[in-house]
């Protein structure tokens, strides 16, 4: 504990051992474990997203559209969670019949799989700003909900915008943002 109350938090890294597993089951239910605890704190948000990115006006000719517009948004989201780099890698690995499979399973709310263009596209013509609404409304959901009184330092949260990979902090404000990483 630092003055003030504050604990030093030690820079991590990956660790540098042999895989822990003895066989490919036991990494097969410890990967399940992981997806399981990742389903159970989505599912506790989605229905919010969902609800909010139903009210985004959907800038397609009604005649021509094939995916529902929170549908899309929702599929799109789910590749920047999953970190797909690339519309490419959208459409490759994420048109798999197991994942579809598996992600029709866990949302409803998704009934067919569009492709990166499609997506591309959309994106295109949406007006950014309705979905930062939405990530304001999540965020102060959460802050409503609590669930970040861990990170509280002096009853406030901090918050970090790093938008570039960049981390450059004036001031002292807290012992551990003395780093300046570039």
């Amino acid at each position: 504990t630092k003055a003030g109350g504050h604990v030093a938090i030690a820079n991590t890294s990956v660790n540098n051992r042999v895989n822990i597993f003895e066989n490919t089951q036991d990494e097969k239910d410890h990967h399940k474990d992981i997806l399981t605890q990742q389903i159970k704190s989505w599912s506790t948000l989605l229905p919010f997203i969902v609800k909010e990115l139903k009210k985004i006006q959907d800038p397609r000719n009604p005649g021509k559209v094939k995916h529902q517009l929170a549908c899309i948004m929702l599929y799109t989201l789910l590749s920047f969670v999953l970190k797909m780099s690339s519309r490419r890698e959208i459409n490759r690995k994420m048109s798999s019949a197991q994942l579809q499979k598996a992600l029709f399973s866990m949302f409803p709310d998704l009934t067919s799989i569009p492709h990166a263009d499609t997506i591309n596209r959309i994106l295109q013509n949406i007006n950014p700003e309705n979905i930062e609404v939405i990530q304001i409304k999540l965020f102060k959901k959460l802050v409503k909900s609590k669930k970040f009184t861990r990170f509280l330092i002096n009853k406030s949260l901090p918050i970090s915008i790093d938008a570039t990979q960049k981390t450059v902090r004036d001031g002292e404000w807290h012992d551990n943002w003395l780093i300046r990483t570039i």
